[in-house]
């Protein structure tokens, strides 16, 4: 399941790469973590010079809860999110609170 922030934008003005980069997200989450995914941002709210946020093209998210309890879990985590979304096109930015999720094919 997706849960998405109150304010934090709206799924169908979302790219359609984006959407699907969202839909592997959320089954990662549930296969590795069985954890639901929890959207905090996409196009609403302020965001830097050049971000993608505005055209629909990224998505930020909470970390697991699990991928806290050890430094396996996370590192285990950043590898699954980089293996699974690397090649659909999406950079992806550990940030301290969440994770920055942007559709940008080389």
């Amino acid at each position: 399941m997706i849960w998405i922030h109150a304010g934090a934008g709206n799924l169908q003005t979302l790219t359609h790469e984006t959407q699907e980069g969202m839909r592997v997200t959320e089954k990662m989450y549930k296969d590795l973590f069985k954890e639901d995914l929890f959207v905090t941002h996409m196009q609403a709210g302020i965001h830097g010079d050049g971000s993608f946020h505005p055209f629909g093209r990224a998505f930020d998210v909470r970390y697991p809860k699990a991928a806290f309890k050890s430094s396996t879990l996370l590192v285990e985590f950043k590898k699954e999110m980089r293996k699974k979304l690397k090649p659909l096109g999406f950079d992806i930015v550990f940030h301290d609170g969440h994770v920055h999720v942007e559709y940008d094919p080389k």
